[in-house]
């Protein structure tokens, strides 16, 4: 169901959903209307921790860096998709619609419909997240980067080096030789 179409359902039953004798009315309606899964697999939730990571990491000079924003905002998103049947305009404008949902208290009500494992999909999020971090950034790997460029860039100089001194060797003569040492002593 879109996103919008769900919002307008849920205005036109406001007055039996927000029914104060009827506490669960809103969230049964959420589950029934949204095929709500209550749980998914431990497998589906690690790919959906290493797509939003992938999605919001990247590096630079040799450390991990993260877009928090982009992090919870896709997190939410994907979870939106992998335990309800709502449909995101993928050409239209996702922001606005996740701003929908916020605006007409709808996006904390359908994740409280799952709460539980929704909890476990933010943990695995969090524990990749924590290793990726802890895995890239610590201070040895840092450091093990650092050596590795500064090794490489090393040999490059050692080679760069070698081929100028033998395009010397070859053009020089003893007299050369002699003024070149007495200059280095």
């Amino acid at each position: 169901m879109k996103i919008l179409e769900f919002i307008q359902v849920v205005n036109n039953n406001k007055a039996k959903l927000y029914n104060k004798a009827d506490k669960n009315a809103l969230q049964n309606f959420i589950k029934q209307t949204l095929n709500i899964k209550s749980y998914i697999s431990i497998i589906e939730k690690q790919r959906l921790a290493m797509r939003v990571l992938d999605a919001c990491t990247f590096e630079e000079n040799g450390v991990i860096k993260t877009d928090s924003f982009q992090k919870y905002f896709l997190f939410t998103i994907n979870v939106l998709k992998m335990y309800t049947d709502l449909e995101f305009d993928e050409e239209g404008n996702i922001y606005e619609e996740y701003d929908e949902l916020c605006s007409n208290g709808l996006l904390d009500a359908i994740l409280d419909t799952f709460e539980e494992d929704y909890g476990r999909a933010n943990t695995i999020l969090n524990m990749l997240y924590a290793d990726m971090i802890e895995n890239n950034n610590s201070t040895a790997n840092l450091i093990g980067t650092v050596m590795s460029k500064l090794s490489t860039g090393s040999d490059e100089l050692i080679h760069s080096l070698s081929d100028k001194i033998a395009d010397i060797n070859t053009n020089l003569n003893n007299e050369d030789i002699v003024k070149l040492q007495s200059f280095l002593k």
